[in-house]
């Protein structure tokens, strides 16, 4: 199981029961039904491809006592990549009065706390998201668990210098619509400046620039190779063609 999201599944617990102003379980009775909602950006799970928060955060709730059944229900929505439709997905959640959100991904954990009071627990970069004040003090109604983005983003430059040692300048494919791009890319800049990397943003919507970067003589030229942010594809990974030749590397992990 997946630590930070079992921990998400107590931590949504005590959430929740503040919200409802007592225990979760004390709560419930034969005739209601409790809702909490889990809401991430990336795209429906499959048998082949389930995401693991939603996984691991339905097993740490069972673990404690809390299996889905006619009066308890995770309410789960993905947004498939296109984060326009987070605001009416958190709407949806709404209307069904869901008493915790957990969030594991900075894109949905935004829009939920702009747009709610509900209690929301996150798995991220609530500091560098400007969804809390400090870790030590978040204040508000966000609570969960801090990821170290600024040493994963520095482990992944490296790692892409350590592949292609003549390395000058990468491609920072991202859509710019992610509210967690700009920390990420300032951070992947000062990373990459350090290995003396220049980093060139790239949008992943744009389709002139992903024809350019994909062109195998241009990128030989310019000498870009590919770092890819959490949901640069539709389904969070590098938006890639068969016929590319660019070494990738995900800066973070795949998208929630």
């Amino acid at each position: 199981m997946h630590v930070g999201a079992r921990l998400g599944a107590q931590a949504i617990i005590v959430s929740a029961s503040f919200g409802m102003g007592g225990p979760l379980a004390r709560a419930q009775s034969p005739a209601s039904v409790t809702r909490v909602g889990f809401i991430a950006a990336g795209p429906i799970p499959t048998t082949d491809r389930p995401n693991m928060f939603l996984r691991a955060f339905q097993e740490g709730l069972q673990a404690l006592g809390l299996a889905q059944s006619e009066t308890f229900v995770i309410e789960s929505r993905f947004a498939e990549g296109n984060f326009e439709r987070i605001p009416s997905l958190v709407a949806d959640l709404v209307r069904l009065d869901v008493k915790a959100i957990f969030a594991p991904g900075t894109p949905a954990a935004t829009i939920v706390e702009r747009e709610t009071a509900i209690p929301l627990v996150m798995i991220g970069d609530p500091v560098g998201a400007k969804l809390a004040a400090s870790l030590e003090h978040p204040g508000g109604t966000v609570t969960g668990f801090a990821s170290n983005p600024e040493q994963i983003v520095a482990h992944r430059v490296k790692l892409l210098k350590a592949v292609v040692p003549a390395l000058t300048r990468a491609g920072f494919v991202a859509k710019p619509d992610n509210p967690a791009i700009p920390n990420i890319l300032r951070m992947t800049r000062i990373a990459a400046e350090s290995v003396g990397i220049d980093i060139v943003p790239v949008d992943v919507q744009s389709e002139k620039r992903r024809v350019r970067i994909r062109d195998e003589d241009q990128t030989r030229r310019s000498g870009v190779h590919l770092l890819s942010c959490p949901h640069a594809g539709h389904s969070g990974r590098p938006a890639r063609t068969d016929g590319d030749r660019a070494p990738a590397s995900l800066v973070g992990r795949d998208p929630a």
